[in-house]
């Protein structure tokens, strides 16, 4: 066909084709303001591992919710830590009564509230006829399924930064969510660490005490000893004897208090481990049982079969108990069928287990090199205890006496130590997360976006138009054949 005979159709039938594009131009625009209007807002939030101020040498790495960091662990962990944690049900229950999001504002807009209502009794029906009853969820419980749903925690590619995501029909509930899950994140994140850090200053501040008093008891009992014994100097090598015997005493001291700290780490973290699967389900899917449709399609031509069958002959009748029987086993197996079953399953490989085996390997690889040197060094303060019983009883008692007080001193200092670093910790106000740009009310809705519904039902018009008026122009040529052969 020519060019300028479809030109030629188009233009006779360019009325039908206007009429067209233009009914379903207007149709869509209209439908567009029935469609809820989605408003979009976010906030963003800056990670920033904090750098704490110690007296005490730091260990390798930086903290993360009180946690050591290791080097090897990528920010895509320590974000997406952040992000399940933020979706979390007690964030959401907190949101929902902190912003009320349970009540549902009342629209201004007559139309709004009509479609609002037409969709509360679609679901109801919708619900009538897939479960036989109406029951819906509470008002709290459906805001923190849209809370769930609408509310994204995503971390921005190449840096430091992650997003709050909030979609609302309104846009001040959008930024008000947004800006509250950041505040109400980040209070409880310092709250956690105001308190760690408070009990780790109390429990330090009773065992300073405690210190401070067995040291005061043993330079005491020093005192006591010199004066009754008349012991006023000891010799350079007995001294020397003593001291490094202090200085093994005070190292043991301190790796048996390494050893101990490791194992608690390798308990917790082993406890931890238990808790926490390999890879982990990132979705699934959800479909009806086909064995469930085939029998209740088999029950209901069954039913269909009796009722036509009861018309004929008595309910008594061989034929009739036989299709009841169908019916009552068709009825039996359906009830031990499962209506619903897992079609399609993905699973991820879980980041928190890789980094909690990683940590207990290297607590473990430590926790031997601390044992080895625990053996080493009571072998050479066995070895020194030896060399300094051929000294005179009362040199040796002495001896005995100052090396606890120098264990006990040393013990005090390690303890003052950690008290101040813990009360640094707890005046310190440097949370690791700070709120970068909060979120304000978006001016325009994300969806839906009228120039595009507009311009689409105008291809698609354009499109069925100039089908329809091709169609036309055929079935005509072949009537009007027709009609010329009828008539030869």
């Amino acid at each position: 066909m020519a060019f300028q005979q479809i030109l030629k159709i188009l233009l006779q039938y360019r009325r039908m084709i206007v009429l067209l594009c233009a009914s379903a131009t207007l149709n869509a625009i209209a439908i567009t303001y029935m469609i809820p209007e989605k408003y979009e807002s976010r906030a963003l939030l800056l990670l920033k591992p904090r750098e704490q101020v110690r007296i005490t040498p730091p260990v390798a790495g930086k903290d993360l919710l009180n946690f050591p960091v290791p080097v090897t662990t990528p920010f895509e962990a320590m974000a997406q830590t952040y992000s399940e944690f933020v979706k979390s049900r007690t964030m959401a229950e907190r949101l929902v009564e902190t912003l009320h999001l349970d009540r549902e504002p009342v629209d201004p807009r007559w139309w709004k509230r009509a479609i609002a209502a037409g969709k509360r009794r679609a679901e109801d029906i919708w619900l009538l006829l897939k479960y036989g009853r109406v029951e819906r969820s509470s008002a709290f419980e459906k805001a923190i399924e849209d809370l769930d749903d609408s509310l994204t925690v995503n971390p921005t590619k190449g840096t430091y930064v992650f997003e709050i995501k909030h979609v609302s029909k309104y846009p001040e509930t959008a930024a008000s969510v947004a800006n509250a899950v950041a505040d109400i994140f980040l209070e409880l994140n310092s709250e956690s660490n105001r308190t760690d850090a408070k009990g780790s200053r109390q429990f330090l501040e009773k065992r300073l005490r405690e210190s401070e008093d067995s040291v005061a008891t043993a330079r005491l009992g020093v005192r006591r000893f010199k004066e009754t014994a008349d012991i006023t100097l000891i010799d350079s090598e007995l001294s020397a004897k003593i001291n490094a015997l202090s200085d093994l005493q005070s190292s043991l001291a301190t790796t048996r208090e390494e050893i101990d700290g490791t194992r608690a780490e390798i308990t917790q973290t082993e406890s931890q481990l238990k808790g926490q699967e390999l890879y982990l389900k990132s979705s699934f899917k959800v479909t009806e049982n086909p064995i469930v449709t085939d029998l209740n399609a088999e029950v209901a031509r069954l039913e269909v079969d009796l009722a036509g069958r009861l018309k004929k002959v008595a309910p008594t009748h061989p034929d009739a108990l036989l299709v009841q029987a169908k019916i009552d086993r068709a009825r039996t197996r359906l009830s031990e069928e499962v209506k619903r079953i897992v079609s399609e399953e993905t699973s991820a490989m879980n980041t928190v287990h890789q980094r909690l085996l990683q940590d207990l390997l290297v607590a473990r690889s430590k926790l031997q090199g601390l044992q080895a040197r625990e053996k080493a060094t009571m072998e050479t303060i066995e070895s020194n205890r030896r060399e300094l019983r051929r000294y005179p009883e009362k040199q040796a008692k002495l001896a005995r006496l100052e090396l606890d007080l120098a264990v006990r001193e040393d013990t005090f200092k390690l303890i003052a130590k950690e008290y101040e670093d813990a009360r640094i910790r707890e005046d310190a106000a440097n949370p690791e997360i700070r709120v970068l740009s909060r979120a304000t009310p978006a001016l325009h809705p994300i969806k839906p976006i009228k120039v595009y519904y507009a311009g689409l039902a105008l291809a698609l018009a354009l499109t069925t138009g100039v089908a329809c008026a091709l169609f036309l122009a055929y079935w005509a040529e072949e009537h009007r054949q027709a009609q010329a052969q009828a008539a030869r």
